[in-house]
């Protein structure tokens, strides 16, 4: 676990690990399986806070419920297919 959060300090790239798929988080059950545990650079905080400033609290998809999401998601849809200009 700590080469997962040590490796982006010493690559500036972004690690992450699938929790479940290792023995040790699974045996001492740390994190639920399937969990994602991303490490990012620290040089990225400033950027990913920013971005997260912007993020929409709730998705809209939440906020409008099941039936009006997949009309406006079927909208979209459409739309892509005309623009391509396949046939369906």
């Amino acid at each position: 676990m700590l080469v997962a959060v040590l490796v982006p300090q010493l690559t500036g790239k972004v690690n992450y690990l699938v929790m479940g798929t290792g023995h040790g988080t699974t045996a001492r059950e740390t994190y639920e399986p399937g969990s994602i545990l991303v490490s990012v650079p620290s040089p990225w905080f400033p950027i990913i806070l920013e971005n997260l400033g912007r993020m929409e609290r709730v998705p809209h998809a939440w906020e409008i419920g099941r039936k009006a999401w997949l009309k406006e998601e079927g909208a979209i849809y459409e739309n892509l297919i005309h623009d391509s200009g396949a046939r369906h």
